[in-house]
């Protein structure tokens, strides 16, 4: 086949395994799953990388099987193929890629009967058959709303020739399911991925859900076809046989007609707001939001998420950042822990049983200073049962005004010293006297 010819090429390069592909015949237990048609969607990936999970599964019915026309039946958007992957290593997140090549723009669907009827060019600017695909995106958001994946992941990502720009009626379905427009939200509007008649903007998207929208960190269209000149195309019509071979050079450009799109994705398993590569870096947990059972999100205590404790930040794998006998949360007046992303799933939360919440949230000190007051004694230790709050017996954390009226603490040196003066005063009067006694005893 022609994804196996792709796969084989690309290991001549890069090395045997390094790359394999679905096979959703093999997967599915149905003959030609997506369809008999010359072009199919497919997905690649790299088993060093990422693992297959859950269930391959084809969307090959309705909007995205066949038509019945006025002529027969006949295919218009082509089946869509959706496959969940886990990354490899400790966090082993999750998400699910769905390949997709809708209807073109090229034929009119005007003969239509069913699932979709009669769906001419309406000269609204979108083109033959709008409708057809917009079915099809429709269809396509109701499908992965069901996890047709089986993979329990809300992580999901649509990729591929949708055949619409941005502002048309499919896309629109997308978004309006929820879906992220990933093209606009990182180059905006002027971002393209084709050219036709001197037209210029993108059919090739990148869509992303909302769990998935947040751990997304670049994406960018790979101009290598859409600004080449078309005689340098693959195809060989109205070139002879010496210009086959003086236009054809063994690189990237021109290999097709629409540049790919790159999505760059970070993933956060436990949802804490820090990426799994970062947990890692810092020793936190990728499958723990408070990592250190201080009662902060490990994300709010990596506050710039560069996986590097810096000045002015808690850690979020010491749940007592500044020594001084307090937790970070507590200093910081949370009240609870941080709740169980997935009650009785393989995340977890603050552990109640570590974590003794904030008993006054009002009255907060600092958790990167062991002093906030500067009255030389650690939060810690005037807040002796380490509460949060300013009980009977305690002096005040945060009121350099206040002293200990008990504490667990050595005195300050000059107490120790005022001590040692009277006791030096004490001994030598009590030298004196006994001498005195001495002399008239004798």
């Amino acid at each position: 086949s022609a994804i196996q010819t792709l796969v084989t090429r690309l290991d001549a390069v890069s090395g045997a395994g390094v790359w394999r592909f679905i096979n959703p015949d093999l997967s599915t237990g149905q003959i030609n799953a997506l369809g008999t048609d010359a072009i199919k969607v497919g997905i690649l990936y790299r088993p060093a990388r990422v693992t297959p999970v859950g269930t391959t599964a084809v969307a090959n019915t309705g909007a995205f099987g066949l038509f019945s026309t006025g002529s027969g039946q006949t295919g218009r958007n082509r089946p869509a193929l959706a496959q969940a992957f886990e990354e490899n290593g400790v966090a082993r997140g999750r998400f699910v890629v769905v390949a997709n090549h809708l209807k073109s723009k090229g034929s009119d669907c005007a003969d239509n009967v069913s699932p979709v009827g009669p769906d001419p060019d309406r000269g609204d600017g979108q083109g033959h058959c709008n409708l057809t695909r917009t079915a099809a995106a429709t269809q396509l958001a109701n499908w992965l709303a069901t996890d047709p994946t089986v993979s329990g992941t809300a992580n999901v990502l649509i990729l591929g020739d949708l055949n619409a720009y941005a502002k048309e009626d499919p896309i629109t379905a997308l978004l309006a399911a929820g879906y992220a427009n990933l093209n606009l939200d990182f180059n905006g509007s002027a971002d393209y991925s084709y050219v036709f008649n001197g037209r210029w903007g993108y059919l090739d998207h990148a869509l992303a859900s909302p769990a998935l929208r947040v751990q997304v960190v670049d994406v960018k269209h790979w101009h290598i076809n859409a600004d080449e000149p078309v005689v340098l195309d693959y195809n060989l019509n109205f070139k002879t046989t010496p210009q086959q071979s003086t236009f054809y050079a063994a690189d990237a450009y021109r290999s097709s007609d629409h540049d790919p799109v790159v999505v760059a994705i970070a993933l956060d398993t436990d949802g804490d707001g820090l990426p799994d590569r970062l947990e890692l870096a810092l020793g936190s947990s990728a499958l723990d939001v408070d990592s250190d059972e201080d009662g902060l999100v490990d994300g709010a205590e990596d506050v710039n998420r560069n996986g590097v404790v810096d000045g002015g930040e808690t850690s979020p794998t010491n749940r007592d950042s500044d020594a001084d006998g307090l937790a970070d949360g507590v200093e910081r007046g949370i009240t609870a822990g941080v709740a169980d992303p997935d009650g009785s799933g393989p995340l977890g939360g603050t552990s109640l049983a570590i974590f003794v919440p904030d008993a006054d949230p009002a009255s907060t000190t600092n958790p990167v200073n062991a002093d906030s007051d500067g009255d030389g004694y650690t939060d810690g230790q005037e807040d002796l049962n380490l509460n949060g709050r300013l009980d009977a017996g305690e002096s005040n954390p945060v009121s350099g005004s206040s002293f200990p009226v008990q504490t667990r603490a050595v005195p300050s040196l000059g107490a120790v010293s005022a001590v040692l003066l009277l006791l030096g005063l004490w001994l030598v009067i009590e030298q004196s006297r006994r001498r005195a006694t001495a002399t008239r005893i004798g």
